[in-house]
This record gives C-alpha cells, sequence and structure tokens, in this order.
C-alpha cells in the first residue's frame, strides 16, 4: 500500500502543477464519447503518458487525455478514455485515475460509457441512467489491504449511485430508462446463452446493460465518498 500512495502522490503532484484550478467535477469518458469532453472551456492538455505511474489506454478509440478547464464557470476534469480489465489491467490499475482525480479535488464523479443493451426494447443510442450494478468479475479493486485515509474497510453500496444527480440527469438528459449494469470480465462479444441469461435476469431489475469496468469504477469513487453518477448510452448487440 505504501508503494502505491508513493506512486498516486507523484501522479497527483504533477497534475496539479499542470492545471490552473481546483476541479469539482470530473468527467470519465468511454467508447466514441471521448470528443463530448472538448465542449468545455480548455485550459490544460495532459497526455496519460507523460503522468508518472498512470495507466496507457491500448483502445484505438480511447483517445488518452486528461482534460482541466470550466463548464459553465465550474472547474472540472475529464478524461478522454479509461482501461479495462481485457487489457491486461488490474482492478487497482484501472480505478489509479479515480484516485488521483480525487485528490485533486473532485467532488462529483460523472462516467459514461458505451456497452451493450440487453433490453430488447432499447434502440441504439438509447441514454439509461444507472441506478443499480450486478459485478461478476469475481475480482474487486478494494481486495487486500485497507489504506483508512482514503475510505472505510467495508464502504456502503446501498446507495451506490447518488440519486439527486439522477433526479437532475433525468431532467437535463431527457432520458426515459432506469436500468441495472452488469459487469462481466471478457475480451469477447456476448456468448449466445450468455446474452439468454443475462436478459432472463434483466426483467427482474427494470433493464439492463453490459459493461466492462463501470462497476470497479463505482466501487471505489464510492470508497473515497463522491457523488456519483453513471450514464450509460446503449449501442444495439
Amino acid at each position: 500500500m505504501k508503494n502505491m500512495k508513493q506512486a498516486l502522490a507523484e501522479a497527483v503532484d504533477f497534475i496539479r502543477s499542470r492545471i490552473k484550478n481546483t476541479p469539482y467535477i470530473g468527467f470519465l469518458t468511454g467508447t466514441g464519447l471521448g470528443k463530448s469532453a472538448e465542449s468545455m472551456a480548455i485550459e490544460a492538455v495532459i497526455r496519460y503518458e507523460d503522468i508518472p505511474h498512470f495507466p496507457v489506454s491500448t483502445v484505438q478509440t480511447h483517445i488518452g487525455r486528461m482534460l482541466s478547464g470550466n463548464m459553465n464557470g465550474c472547474p472540472v476534469m475529464a478524461m478522454q478514455g479509461r482501461f479495462h480489465l481485457y487489457e491486461g489491467y488490474r482492478p487497482v490499475e484501472i480505478t489509479f485515475p479515480i484516485r488521483a482525480m480525487q485528490q485533486l479535488g473532485v467532488k462529483i464523479l460523472v462516467l459514461s460509457n458505451a456497452a451493450g443493451g440487453l433490453n430488447p426494447k432499447f434502440n441504439p443510442g438509447d441514454i439509461m441512467l444507472i441506478i443499480d450494478h450486478i459485478n461478476l468479475t469475481g475480482t474487486n479493486p478494494l481486495i487486500g489491504p485497507n489504506e483508512d485515509s482514503w475510505g472505510p474497510r467495508f464502504p456502503d453500496m446501498t446507495r451506490a449511485y447518488d440519486k439527486s444527480l439522477i433526479v437532475a440527469a433525468e431532467s437535463i438528459a431527457k432520458a426515459e430508462r432506469l436500468g441495472c449494469i452488469v459487469l462481466q470480465a471478457d475480451a469477447t462479444r456476448d456468448e449466445t446463452m450468455e446474452a439468454v441469461r443475462l436478459r432472463q435476469a434483466s426483467t427482474m431489475i427494470i433493464s439492463a446493460g453490459r459493461d466492462d469496468t463501470s462497476i470497479l469504477i463505482c466501487l471505489t469513487a464510492r470508497h473515497l465518498c463522491p457523488k456519483l453518477h453513471i450514464s450509460l448510452a446503449v449501442r444495439a448487440e
């Protein structure tokens, strides 16, 4: 844990030396959504590979940059691309940037991604606001010694996704779907029977999308206790 704390401190010091303001809101964009972060008034651009100990995205559609600036007068930070189990990264590496953002001052985290819609009523491009999740990976970024200065040994996940932010997102984004995200550690598309079983489960949880790392990020964010809201852009599968 000492090595992780030292690595995190070095990454945070590097980023802080290159940004002008303390970010209040952090955005983490997923596949195909990186350009959306450029809607802010950008003040600083940092490449992932320049940040000490920071993972580097190997996915072509993930730009691999951290942006700092403001949006309607609010200081914000955005990551253009994230990291996945299928790239070979460990959960603690995938969630390393979330801990960095928290130490930089982020109080609200907004995570977006593109995932497969398990509900047959979904259409490509539908927006689903996540209200809960199911972790089927068999792993968790909080496994191992707990650093008490970061958060409690057993963080409460009964309200993982902030209700006030979900209500705000419903009105602003005009999203019509609320649902649960399912996480599997795969490097392939859905197998037929897997998809069938997950669709059967989704009938009990309103609706569902299938994702790879959002839940790991949520677990870490709740350990650090910022408000968390995740919106999911669904694609057809």
